[in-house]
């Protein structure tokens, strides 16, 4: 899972986890931990400051569920990490956990063309505009505050289906509300073939459960298989799944869901465990038709702002490092991005505090101030 670091390979004896969960519900936090022990690794995923889910990593390859709640590290002998992301990665990790298969299933599969990005940020139509010139095969994903919402597939750089909670949409308009609460949009670039796979999920039809004693066993199944396009599906362990796209024995692509990612070549644990394999049909689409997609905009304005606590956490932070002239120089600041004292766009802050660091005369001062307030950034 991509993500950006706010706390990076610090020992857990000096990290008081207590003091961290407290920071993650105050500020909201998106994101995860990532807590590696001599033989295992632990991930806790949150979203909006709410704890989301878990996942222990042993180092023969299974992975187990853990509670996140309550969560308390097995001991102090380890590696702490904190990672901060976009809700469309806790949404894909969320659905690699699900048991089930549908276009969400494969969110984050291909190249990142247009990384994840608030909907109040960017204007959704341009962005669709570009990847028509661009000819692009791929999929631009919409999420919700709370979960992922439209995903859209492209050939050719146009809308050829639009997938959103278990409906598909081939041919016609569709408009799309863009939502007052926070939403994100990513677009990623694929293959041709996986777009035709995409848009032709809807005809998935679950023939058989197949039980695996390892997994070189699944040659066997692929080795009685008819002509048609079927669907390989292996359980390997908890939010670990490998999928495999076949038309009668060819292989057409093979990429493995993780929690984490989506690959297409990784080693894979050989556990000491039974395997599920689950067989499906698939009709791939061949033609596709357009979707006439437009995005409407709301009438009234949303503005995201950054929460008073953390401007009071930046304001003492600056105070700190220019002296008390700062009260006078931060209304100033304010004043100059033309926004009442309380009140900055969330957008604006990496701007803001920029003018913020520039006013600061010591560099080292200066520096200082921005390795204070970098998790905020």
């Amino acid at each position: 899972m991509r993500g950006v670091p706010i706390y990076k390979d610090i020992n857990l004896a000096n990290v008081r986890f207590d003091s961290i969960r407290e920071e993650i519900k105050a500020k909201a936090f998106t994101g995860f931990i990532k807590i590696s022990y001599w033989d295992m690794e632990d991930y806790l995923y949150f979203l909006m400051g709410e704890p989301v889910d878990g996942i222990r990593c042993f180092s023969n390859g299974r992975r187990e569920k853990i509670e996140v709640k309550d969560y308390k590290p097995v001991s102090t002998t380890g590696i702490f990490s904190l990672y901060t992301t976009s809700p469309i990665e806790i949404f894909a990790f969320k659905e690699a956990l699900q048991d089930r298969v549908t276009p969400y299933t494969f969110v984050g599969y291909g190249q990142e063309l247009v990384a994840p990005i608030q909907l109040s940020h960017t204007d959704p139509n341009r962005v669709l505009e570009d990847m028509a010139s661009m000819d692009i095969y791929g999929y631009m994903l919409i999420s919700k505050k709370d979960n992922l919402d439209y995903l859209i597939v492209l050939a050719k750089g146009k809308p050829t289906c639009v997938y959103r909670s278990g409906l598909y949409k081939y041919a016609g308009k569709e408009v799309i509300e863009i939502s007052k609460e926070p939403s994100y949009l990513a677009v990623y670039k694929t293959e041709p073939e996986f777009v035709n796979f995409l848009a032709s999920l809807d005809t998935l039809k679950k023939l058989e459960d197949v039980k695996l004693k390892k997994l070189e066993d699944a040659k066997d199944v692929v080795d009685k298989l008819t002509e048609g396009f079927k669907l390989l599906e292996i359980i390997i362990s908890y939010g670990l799944r490998l999928f495999m796209l076949l038309s009668g024995k060819l292989l057409i692509f093979k990429v493995l869901r993780g929690f984490t990612d989506i690959k297409t070549e990784v080693k894979l644990p050989n556990l000491d465990a039974e395997y599920s394999l689950r067989i499906y049909s698939i009709e791939i689409k061949n033609k596709l038709s357009l979707v006439d997609v437009v995005f409407s905009s709301y009438t009234e304005t949303y503005t995201d702002y950054v929460p008073k606590d953390v401007l009071l956490s930046i304001n003492k932070a600056f105070i700190e490092e220019i002296g008390p002239i700062g009260v006078l120089v931060w209304k100033k600041v304010f004043e100059k991005l033309g926004f009442d004292l309380d009140k900055l766009p969330r957008s604006r802050l990496m701007e803001f505090i920029d003018l913020l660091a520039k006013e600061i005369p010591d560099e080292k001062h200066a520096n200082r101030f921005i390795e204070k307030i970098r998790r905020w950034v």
